[in-house]
């Protein structure tokens, strides 16, 4: 897609700890945060920070949709029905009218 700046969001605080750490992580979730770290530094500028699942529910219907699914998929422009309600739902809790 030609994206060299990106900002990630996730909802479990400690996993965006433990990727955003300068310490090794010697948890169990270690494969996937070594994995995180790793894709980060083939981007100009990449950040991981922690957003409450209640402010960000797009990317929650966005990962049940994929793993309803089982073949990869990509959304550029348009996205499944429930992400898009979802999209428009985390949009009025950032922008209130």
């Amino acid at each position: 897609m030609g994206l060299n700046k990106i900002e990630l969001e996730g909802d479990s605080r400690a996993v965006i700890q433990k990727i955003n750490s300068p310490s090794e992580d010697f948890s169990v979730i270690r494969p996937f945060t070594s994995d995180a770290r790793a894709m980060a530094s083939h981007f100009q500028f990449c950040t991981f920070n922690f957003v409450p699942r209640n402010c960000n529910l797009a990317a929650h219907a966005l990962c049940r949709e994929g793993m309803r699914i089982k073949e990869d998929r990509y959304w550029i422009k348009d996205a499944p029905g429930d992400v898009s309600l979802a999209a428009a739902d985390d949009r009025r809790l950032i922008d209130p009218p």
